[in-house]
């Protein structure tokens, strides 16, 4: 996954890939909210922990997640500092056209007198942005060979990719500048009235991605991570079959589902669990500003929220038309 954090809002775009290089754009989420403000990053902690069903029944977390730093990295190095530092990776990019996909380095203390003192623990990365802009360039260019099967290293977009997602995904072009009759030098350039979150998370999950090491996986890893996910998917099974037998032993008449197992677990339909937070945070906010004086007021259970909400664009999160089918296997 890729986090893009701007001043009013943070976006995460969550990538599958499969093989062949393929990947598909599994759901894209906008959380608008002040980058400095404790409850978007709530927000962004129910986000990170989500998790997702595989065709083959197995429930996939999200295995890197790479997060902007770049603009802010006073508020942004405090927050990566409480994740697992092999899951939820601060990142800086940079434009020179040699630069490798991804290199670790450390956070750098600034002193009192704006020099930088000794690296500290956190430990973050640079990433070639410039050299996967290329590449993804190159794979949206990418035509049939005519056998109906995808060229390798094509993207696909899930059913809710509306128009201006696929807009922010191409937002910036190679030009060619030359300065005083020397070489021209390649740049790129943004496009004007475009935003660019979508061209930045989708680089920014390049990179996890490139850290997995899912470019230099070989047909025998994809099999064995088919067959760990096959056993886990027997395990959920039978741990299903045990749930329910409790339950019924017990007198409870409840389905078992495996949300019973896996809370954060994201399907096409679900109501999404960060509008709760959101709710939660602002309650806590309303509590803080009453008077003393004031009676509590009991709590009163949200109201489920219609049907047709999962069809609004603006809606973030995954809704009913997204097809499990259409997924590369990892």
């Amino acid at each position: 996954a890729g986090i893009d954090v701007g001043i009013d809002h943070v976006e995460v775009y969550v990538y599958a890939w499969g093989r062949r290089k393929l990947r598909h754009l599994v759901e894209k989420i906008r959380i608008d909210g002040p980058y400095n403000e404790p409850a978007t990053w709530a927000q962004v902690d129910a986000i990170i922990e989500r998790c997702y069903l595989h065709p083959l029944g197995a429930v996939l977390p999200i295995r890197r997640i790479i997060v902007d730093r770049n603009k802010w990295p006073d508020v942004v190095d405090p927050w990566l500092a409480k994740q697992n530092p092999w899951i939820v990776i601060g990142q800086r990019g940079s434009s020179n056209f040699d630069h490798p996909i991804f290199k670790y380095t450390s956070r750098r203390e600034r002193a009192s007198d704006i020099s930088f003192g000794i690296p500290s623990s956190l430990r973050v990365l640079t990433s070639g942005v410039s050299l996967l802009k290329m590449e993804l360039y190159g794979s949206i260019n990418l035509k049939q060979d005519g056998r109906g099967e995808a060229p390798v290293g094509t993207i696909s977009l899930n059913a809710d990719t509306n128009e201006e997602t696929c807009r922010q995904i191409v937002s910036e072009r190679l030009e060619f500048h030359s300065v005083n009759g020397r070489r021209a030098t390649p740049r790129w350039q943004p496009l004007p009235n475009t935003r660019h979150e979508g061209l930045d998370c989708t680089n920014y999950a390049r990179v996890g991605a490139e850290i997995e090491g899912i470019s230099r996986w070989s047909e025998a890893d994809f099999l064995r991570e088919e067959k760990s996910m096959r056993e886990q998917a027997e395990e959920d099974a039978e741990w299903l079959k045990v749930e329910a037998h409790r339950r019924q032993s017990a007198g409870d008449e409840r389905p078992v589902t495996l949300r019973d197992r896996y809370p954060n677990l994201v399907m096409p339909g679900d109501e999404d669990p960060i509008l709760a937070i959101a709710e939660a945070a602002a309650d806590e906010t309303a509590a803080a500003d009453q008077a003393p004086d004031e009676a509590p007021v009991a709590a009163v259970p949200v109201a489920a929220a219609p049907a047709d909400r999962h069809e609004d664009p603006d809606y973030p999160g995954l809704r009913s038309s997204w097809p499990l089918d259409v997924l590369p296997r990892p």
